[in-house]
């Protein structure tokens, strides 16, 4: 069995569901085991493949994490923290 990764927007685990489509045949979909789609993106996935190492393929996909403003030993300057805090 093909390892899931966990949402990339809430952290829960993900499953196969297996969609059928009465006349296609079953297709397959991956999306978030939160339970809850006012909670997490990743609860409902649209898109369903033929098979399923094509559905956890997709969904294990992850974009690259961006690359660094500065270069590494360089100083990154932020602006100052304005926020008023409250007692």
């Amino acid at each position: 069995m093909d390892l899931i990764k966990p949402c990339p927007f809430c952290g829960c685990s993900a499953s196969v569901e297996e969609v059928e489509g009465g006349a296609d045949p079953v297709r397959f979909s991956v999306g978030c085991d939160n339970g809850d789609e006012a909670d997490c993106m990743g609860y409902q996935s649209l898109t369903t493949f033929a098979r399923r190492s094509d559905a956890i393929s997709a969904w294990n996909k992850r974009a690259e994490p961006p690359l660094p403003v500065e270069p590494p030993g360089h100083p990154v300057i932020r602006a100052p923290d304005t926020r008023k805090s409250f007692p």
